[in-house]
């Protein structure tokens, strides 16, 4: 006997299923430096950290997080009722783009918040560092890998690299074997120097 589906069953289903794939994170994202600072957009983020503790408190997602949060976002987010349970920050941070680690990675760090860093290759615009290179065939990796290593090596950091193919993902999961002495460190420091003064989050 065949059993007859109709519109509302699949799209229950389809529901069901988006509901199983945000449970594992949902992120705040593209919320502005300059609007996050007026009161609309705080009211407006405080509700949405409300409507987020009421899917977990119901067991609809697991946790949040939020995307492109600066020092003092996080700090104002914690005011907001519920806004200490966000799980982690993504934002832009490479060997090229290491603005964060002024204020932003020291305040996560205390407040136990990981740096989620996309773009860890900088597009892969990093690649063509002749620095990187030749540190790169210095410990016979490649430049992307050391450039994940170092990232790796950040107290507090998860990197997301792009894997378009096998042999991108297979390149990717060998940077977690490569150990950085403290003369690798001191060389990608000076190839590429930590911040002086604050800046503005960088963004893609």
């Amino acid at each position: 006997m065949k059993i007859a589906i109709n519109r509302a069953q699949i799209l229950a289903q389809i529901r069901a299923n988006i509901v199983a794939i945000m449970s594992m994170i949902v992120a705040l994202t593209g919320i502005a430096y300059n609007t996050w600072r007026n009161e609309k957009t705080e009211i407006n983020h405080s509700v949405r950290i409300a409507a987020f503790e009421t899917l977990r408190r119901d067991g609809k997602i697991g946790s949040y997080g939020v995307s492109n949060f600066d020092a003092d976002d996080m700090e104002e987010l914690r005011r907001v009722p519920g806004g200490s349970a966000a799980t982690t920050n993504q934002v832009l941070y490479n060997l090229t783009r290491r603005g964060v680690e002024w204020d932003l990675l020291p305040w996560c760090r205390e407040h136990g918040v990981p740096i989620m860093a996309y773009s860890p290759i900088d597009q892969a615009r990093m690649l063509g560092s002749s620095e990187l290179k030749k540190l790169a065939e210095k410990r016979g990796v490649t430049a992307a890998q050391l450039a994940l290593a170092w990232l790796l090596h950040q107290d507090g950091v998860i990197a997301i690299p792009k894997a378009g193919r096998v042999d991108h993902l297979r390149e990717n999961a060998a940077a977690l074997t490569i150990t950085l002495s403290k003369d690798d460190l001191a060389a990608l420091d000076h190839a590429f120097p930590p911040p002086k003064k604050r800046k503005p989050l960088e963004m893609l």
